[in-house]
């Protein structure tokens, strides 16, 4: 990837990667039905309870995060995975937190990160696939 709000496009023209230095992003899913996202949460100094949002939907972890800490959040897996530098801390989340309310609907969708504190220090990518139908 590269910085700055830079766009690589392949050669039909459609988007194949985006850096964005912002906390919150459009998305356009444009396939036929909803999708979920993978996503990774790195960091670079102390971040205080970290939420991850999808819409008005978000998962919240109770936590403090350190320097090279890395939270892996899954929701294409059944039931999704939260993990922590590799242990699951699904127990870790808020009671408000909506996992199965997370996915990507078919149009725009906002995505985005916080954090109570430290959100600064947060590197977040998102990964997902658009879905089609094979009616």
């Amino acid at each position: 990837m590269a910085g700055f709000p830079y766009l690589c496009t392949a050669e039909q023209g459609s988007p194949t990667g985006r850096f964005n230095f912002q906390k919150n992003v459009q998305v356009y899913n444009n396939g036929d039905i909803e999708t979920y996202c993978k996503v990774i949460m790195d960091f670079k100094g102390e971040v205080l309870n970290p939420k991850f949002y999808v819409n008005s939907n978000y998962v919240r972890i109770i936590d403090t995060l350190a320097t090279n800490d890395q939270i892996i959040i899954d929701f294409t897996k059944r039931p999704p995975a939260i993990h922590k530098n590799g242990s699951n801390i699904n127990f870790k989340c808020d009671k408000q937190s909506n996992f199965f309310g997370m996915q990507l609907n078919i149009g725009d969708n906002t995505i985005g990160f916080d954090a109570d504190s430290g959100d600064d220090k947060m590197d977040v990518t998102v990964f997902y696939n658009n879905l089609y139908s094979t009616m």
